[in-house]
């Protein structure tokens, strides 16, 4: 399933080490975070933080399955865990 989404995605998309890394980030703090400091444990300028999260949506979010979302009002952004699981056939 990821190889295909990475496919969809194209080149827009982050490469694996940089998912790899966001969802660490989100796993160690329980799934929610705010974006600056999201950015900030990924060591990236926050005024991109919102474009490399689209990025990661359009490889996780699978047929319209929100296993990321960014609040832009609240200025946070979730991963569901278990919908990432079961999406991508993840052992948990």
């Amino acid at each position: 399933m990821y190889a295909a989404q990475r496919q969809l995605a194209g080149r827009d998309a982050p490469d694996d080490d940089t998912v790899r890394a966001a969802l660490d980030v989100l796993f160690e703090s329980h799934g929610r975070l705010l974006l600056p400091t999201f950015a900030r444990r990924l060591g990236i300028v926050p005024a991109r933080v919102r474009g490399m999260i689209a990025g990661l949506q359009r490889l996780l979010n699978v047929d319209g399955y929100p296993v990321l979302h960014m609040d832009d009002v609240m200025e946070h952004v979730e991963l569901d865990s278990d919908l990432l699981a079961t999406r991508f056939g993840l052992e948990r």
